[in-house]
């Protein structure tokens, strides 16, 4: 008989597979017994502001007023006031834990954009990060029966998705890059009218320009919203290296942006 708490296995199938469920990038995650159909609710969660608010003027990327990006330990691209991250109810990790496919799916839905974001800002590839995003749930839900609260749920989660994503550039990192459009054309149209959306798309430019040592905490604190502390757990260095990485990501970027700012205004 074995333990309650190992998963079944889980596997993939086809796109349009009609025992499947859909992961954003319109990769699958598939599991004994559960059926497509009416999903239930996902679960609320607080509202991303602006990178700034409406009517502030356009801030100037220039050396003497330097980036003026937030400078608080929680977090700024996804707003600083009432944002965190929302951990799971522990109820539901304790049913997922023992094998209920509900409660994993509600866990999937929960956070799937959230992996999938930094996948794809680890990678910098969004085909590859649908991969990472597929491995990740995979392992993450082979993985529960050993997950003993040491860390909050999210950091666990995070940490499994850094692992897959250093796990797939090993194994693509002799094949030839292929170029990666950051937009869509329905995204592109979008952002045209949106406002602000140059100016975020700029700076989401220049994030993906840093090195990945820098990249990785600053994504992890000020896109997605963490902790010094929980980037620590999930990028497996002391708090202090975490903040001397962030300092140094925002001077690059600070740079990067002034240049930029500059040499625009020599056209």
């Amino acid at each position: 008989m074995g333990d309650r708490g190992a998963a079944p296995k889980a596997h993939r199938r086809a796109l349009r597979d009609e025992h499947g469920r859909r992961l954003r990038g319109g990769t699958l995650l598939v599991f004994p017994g559960v059926h497509a159909g009416p999903t239930l609710p996902a679960r609320p969660r607080p509202p991303r502001e602006p990178l700034r608010p409406p009517g502030r003027p356009s801030p100037r990327w220039t050396r003497r007023t330097g980036l003026r990006l937030p400078s608080g330990e929680s977090g700024g691209l996804r707003g600083a006031e009432g944002r965190g991250v929302r951990e799971p109810e522990p109820e539901t990790i304790r049913r997922a834990r023992a094998g209920d496919l509900r409660a994993f799916e509600s866990l999937v839905r929960d956070y799937q954009a959230d992996v999938w974001r930094f996948a794809y800002h680890l990678t910098r590839n969004r085909a590859l990060a649908q991969d990472v995003t597929q491995d990740a749930f995979l392992r993450a839900y082979r993985g529960l029966a050993s997950y003993r609260g040491q860390a909050k749920f999210t950091s666990w989660l995070l940490r499994i998705v850094r692992n897959c994503a250093i796990d797939a550039y090993r194994k693509t990192r002799h094949e030839t890059p292929v170029a990666d459009h950051a937009e869509t054309a329905g995204e592109a149209e979008r952002s045209a009218t949106t406002p602000g959306a140059e100016e975020r798309a700029r700076i989401h430019d220049a994030i993906r320009r840093l090195p990945v040592s820098l990249r990785e905490p600053f994504v992890v604190i000020e896109v997605l919203g963490y902790t010094y502390q929980e980037a620590s757990v999930i990028l497996g260095v002391r708090v202090g290296t975490v903040k001397s990485r962030m300092h140094r990501a925002r001077a690059a970027l600070m740079l990067a942006l002034s240049e930029e700012e500059e040499a625009a205004g020599e056209v």
